[in-house]
């Protein structure tokens, strides 16, 4: 994933906190980021270092005192985490497909 597409899907998922509070969490990941690029790593390790998508979400969520909806484990919040996990992820496919034929 680029850096660029993790910082989209993060403003999707936090979309529930302030566009302020959303920015500065955005800015900081960011900054990670591109140390870690500084330093070596590709933008998807330094992605990757960040650990489960949904276990970052559900902890930065947590420290706003947000419980985060889809980690519930009742079984209509695990179909929504499915659900969101398989848009995301063809949206992660379907994205550079597009560029690609923008550039054709």
């Amino acid at each position: 994933m680029t850096k660029q597409a993790f910082l989209d899907k993060l403003r999707s998922r936090l979309s529930i906190l302030d566009d302020d509070e959303v920015d500065d969490i955005l800015s900081e990941y960011a900054a990670h980021i591109d140390q870690k690029v500084a330093s070596g790593k590709t933008e998807a390790e330094a992605i990757a270092d960040f650990g489960d998508f949904n276990e970052l979400v559900k902890a930065i969520l947590s420290a706003y005192k947000i419980k985060d909806s889809t980690s519930s484990k009742d079984s209509g919040s695990q179909f929504q985490t499915w659900l969101h996990n398989a848009i995301d992820e063809v949206t992660d496919f379907v994205k550079p497909l597009i560029n690609r034929v923008g550039t054709l």
